[in-house]
């Protein structure tokens, strides 16, 4: 039970990186502009700070903050108040974590006690309410999210004792951790170890506070988390099917059907568009499934000429996604991908891999 009632949440973003990792495709782009439909990262995640009653944001920006500007405070969805910050240095292409942590003394004034901070290009399902009130109920000066990737070694591991006898051999094999996601929640009190006349990062904060022995925790999640500025995260299996949905819409039911899903969004066909950056709460059944499926969503893309030629095809992007939500959805994609369960349902409408 977390002890936190109504409490103010004010988040600081750090939107000056440049999509390195990117290049040459968005070589003039920030990572906070990249595109998701027609709303950019940056819009995505505002909105479902949004959603989570965050109240206040500041966007730390560099060079392209005119730019940043002109996306985020010309969307009338977004109803929150934004300040934007503009860094006198922009973090180099080779600084780690959120780069230069600086700006947040001159931003201490302005910041409550305790307050969310991220990079602009993290994407997740994250319960940004919960992961803060159990941030503050633990009184940890910095709390990290923390989610566990698995890697494969992409060659046979040979495991020997000092004479060099072979004790042990694992083709391939598989290993996890528990890694930093790059969303934290700070503490005040943490801002007084960060210097202002040169860069600082959470690499150089973090082992900080363990030596000083302040109190650092960590929030395991197990959702959906990915990193527009790595290539292997953008590339996201996407499944092709036909399921009866429903959203609410100014009040009333609105009919729609699924025609592609993916971990991190859907394509719903509606009779109507429906603006761009519009939060809608979708329901759904997955095909041999009888939970429906709910999550909240914001609209990234919309047009009037759709794959059925007789609707309109609406792009949406998962904001919150409970964890039953995305179990549901990770099976069915992976039964997908395996295409003898689909041949079994002789609908005839799924390719093979």
């Amino acid at each position: 039970m977390y002890t936190c009632i109504n409490i103010i949440m004010k988040a600081v973003i750090y939107a000056g990186g440049k999509a390195v990792r990117l290049m040459p495709s968005y070589a003039r782009l920030p990572k906070a502009l990249m595109p998701v439909g027609n709303l950019t990262v940056i819009e995505v995640l505002l909105h479902q700070l949004q959603a989570a009653g965050v109240s206040e944001v500041i966007l730390c920006t560099g060079r392209h903050a005119a730019l940043i500007e002109a996306v985020v405070l010309g969307r009338p969805s977004l109803r929150m108040k934004i300040a934007l910050h503009r860094s006198g240095k922009e973090p180099s292409a080779g600084e780690a974590g959120l780069g230069s942590l600086a700006p947040l003394k001159t931003l201490a004034a302005s910041l409550p006690d305790r307050f969310l901070l991220l990079g602009a290009g993290v994407q997740c399902t994250l319960d940004f309410k919960g992961f803060f009130e159990r941030a503050v109920d633990t009184d940890a000066t910095l709390a990290i999210a923390v989610h566990k990737e698995r890697y494969r070694i992409r060659f046979g591991v040979c495991n020997f004792d000092s004479h060099c006898m072979l004790t042990n051999f694992v083709e391939k094999p598989m290993v996890e951790h528990w890694v930093n996601m790059g969303l934290y929640v700070v503490h005040k009190r943490a801002l007084g170890r960060v210097p202002e006349s040169r860069p600082f990062g959470m690499d150089d904060l973090i082992p900080s506070l363990l030596t000083e022995g302040e109190r650092v925790r960590v929030f395991p999640f197990g959702g959906i988390w990915m990193d527009v500025g790595r290539s292997d995260d953008r590339q996201s299996r996407r499944v092709k099917l036909e399921a009866k949905a429903k959203f609410d819409f100014g009040g009333s039911d609105v009919a729609a059907t699924v025609a592609d899903l993916s971990l991190h969004g859907m394509l719903l066909l509606v009779e109507e568009p429906i603006e761009v950056g519009t939060e809608i709460e979708i329901e759904w059944t997955l095909p041999g499934q009888y939970d429906p499926i709910r999550a909240l969503g914001v609209v990234t893309r919309t047009s009037d000429t759709a794959v059925s030629g007789t609707s309109v095809d609406l792009g949406v992007r998962f904001i919150r996604l409970g964890a039953h939500e995305l179990e549901a959805i990770e099976r069915f994609i992976g039964d997908y991908a395996d295409h003898r369960a689909y041949e079994a349902m002789d609908t005839g409408r799924f390719p093979r891999r």
